[in-house]
């Protein structure tokens, strides 16, 4: 299944940059350069994040979390601790 999303992120970056060429507005250059920041991320992500071979999952992948960690290096701040 991911393999798709790569040809679909390889075909987003092919357009985007063929776009770029005839853009004549500053507004629309920023916003189609920020699009392909990110598709350009995403695809370098599922190249070279683990397992590789372009399976690997984008760092932006949305998951529910699996268990919640009583260590976490995050604690909320307590008058107490001052």
């Amino acid at each position: 299944m991911t393999i798709v999303f790569t040809v679909i992120a390889v075909g987003v970056i092919v357009v985007i940059a063929r776009l770029a060429r005839k853009l004549h507005s500053l507004p629309w250059a920023i916003a189609l350069g920020l699009l392909l920041g990110g598709a350009f991320g995403n695809l370098t992500d599922r190249i070279f994040r683990a397992p590789g071979d372009f399976q690997g999952r984008s760092s932006t992948s949305s998951r529910p979390p699996t268990s919640r960690s009583s260590t976490s290096p995050i604690r909320p701040s307590c008058a107490a601790d001052s």
